[in-house]
């Protein structure tokens, strides 16, 4: 049988509140008594249970991330950037991969809604006027990353591309490059 927080209380001779401070990092409790929670932690092996830990605190301590193609252009290396924060903070990451299909995305946000993620990163060419509906009526916190909302309602980081072009053309042209070629990719329907 798994060890509760009241065999921790009784183990560390203290009250479950005073575990639940320890387990929750709330300062009042000295130090003494926060080894002794600790230990007693470590000496039964007691795991906090996630599940009802989110159920009181309506946090779940995971942020969700939908891309369009996990394998196309940049998106991977803003995943693996956002993971490596949520792992400082000791969050969890789901990423769902729409493969560009508007269907998929819908239900992914859905899906995340109902794993009470604490947010979402949002990537997309644009947000659609029904995808901020989806949004805003399953009350996910969301931001948009190399996305535009161009109705300005959901926070938004994006890459300046004038500057990007600019400062990449100047280094070629610093490097002594003559022939420079301007690529850009144009999505067609």
């Amino acid at each position: 049988m798994a060890t509760s927080i009241k065999d921790v209380a009784r183990e560390a001779g203290v009250s479950i509140a005073t575990v639940s401070r320890v387990l929750n990092d709330i300062d009042v409790v000295n130090e003494d008594t926060k080894k002794k929670v600790l230990d007693a932690i470590k000496k039964l092996g007691y795991r906090p249970n996630i599940v009802a830990r989110s159920l009181k605190t309506q946090r779940t301590k995971t942020v969700g991330i939908l891309v369009p193609d996990i394998s196309s252009g940049f998106y991977p290396e803003i995943v693996r950037g956002a993971e490596d924060v949520a792992n400082i903070y000791d969050y969890n990451v789901i990423l769902c991969n729409s493969d560009f299909d508007y269907e998929k995305e819908k239900d992914y946000l859905r899906v995340l809604k109902e794993k009470m993620v604490d947010g979402v990163i949002y990537m997309s060419s644009s947000l659609e006027d029904e995808t901020f509906d989806i949004i805003n009526e399953l009350d996910l916190k969301t931001v948009l990353a190399e996305s535009k909302d161009k109705e300005g309602r959901l926070p938004s980081v994006i890459i300046d591309n004038v500057k990007a072009t600019y400062d990449s053309t100047k280094t070629l042209i610093d490097k002594g490059l003559k022939n420079i070629l301007l690529l850009e990719l144009i999505k067609t329907l």
